[in-house]
């Protein structure tokens, strides 16, 4: 890492985009459980001193020098603690570098979800399985974008589901894109590539409710204890041979405004919203 006395002698702009990337780093750091670089909090008072000047940089001033003083402090912080103090730092030299952020700039989630019962306040880990609501599967038939896999795979981690089938249509689920969406959740499924017909020869007994215009309300659909919840393709929706299947429930989210549809992904955690509450 760069000197102090070396970052000093930096034009302006430069000690503002060399910050920006200072303080993503020290969140890789703590995501990965590791100490940042002892002189990144120097470094960060140097860009706030010379921030202090700027009218425009008061807030990115102040926020850096509430970053390095907590880097330096000796109590222990929380992880959630330092990482918001990253993001708010971040957020101000974004502004002021001019960076428009995409959603490949998010980092990975911490590596297990904080447990705030420990001791003295700090946060502790733990490798505790997650736990899961009655089973519920997701089928997803023909998804052709891999961020709308990667962000129904992290909805339905979230929910509980343990299951994710794919159409042999779907795209990647390993796709970068949809890796960076499920933010870990990919690892929290079981994942299967099936045709819907073999799907029915897996789980016989499940109930097949599928989410596509002109169904049953979700308000009024009495969802199962266990299923399996249909998504089609994005332009679309579910082929009409699987909705006129016999043994296939269609259900619709009700749309009020001008726009008739939602996104796939958006959809799939209203629908699993429906269906947790009722079980």
């Amino acid at each position: 890492m760069i000197s102090p006395r070396k970052f000093r002698r930096l034009p302006y702009s430069t000690q503002l985009r060399k910050s920006y990337r200072i303080v993503l780093d020290i969140q890789r750091h703590l995501r990965q459980a590791e100490q940042p670089a002892a002189s990144a909090a120097a470094l960060l008072r140097v860009a706030a001193e010379f921030a202090q000047d700027d009218p425009n940089a008061q807030e990115a001033s102040t926020r850096l020098v509430a970053l390095a003083t907590a880097m330096e402090s000796e109590e222990a912080l929380a992880n959630t603690v330092f990482e918001r103090l990253c993001e708010r730092a971040a957020a101000s030299l974004e502004a002021l570098c001019g960076i428009a952020p995409a959603d490949w700039d998010l980092l990975p989630p911490l590596t297990n979800p904080p447990n705030d019962s420990s001791p003295n306040g700090a946060l502790t880990f733990s490798s505790a399985p997650p736990a899961h609501i009655a089973e519920i599967a997701l089928y997803l038939e023909s998804l052709r974008s891999p961020f709308n896999i990667g962000s129904i795979s992290r909805t339905a981690a979230a929910f509980g589901c343990r299951r994710l089938y794919l159409s042999p249509g779907c795209a990647d689920e390993q796709h970068p894109r949809s890796r960076r969406a499920a933010m870990g959740a990919l690892e929290m499924l079981e994942i299967t590539r099936v045709s819907l017909s073999e799907l029915r020869t897996i789980q016989p007994d499940a109930t097949i409710v599928a989410l596509e215009t002109g169904g049953t309300p979700v308000g009024e659909f009495e969802f199962p204890r266990h299923g399996i919840l249909v998504l089609g393709n994005e332009e679309l929706g579910i082929d009409p041979t699987t909705l006129a299947a016999p043994d296939v429930h269609c259900v619709s989210i009700p749309c009020h405004g001008p726009k008739a549809t939602l996104n796939v992904g958006v959809a799939a955690g209203i629908a699993l919203s429906w269906w947790r509450t009722v079980n």
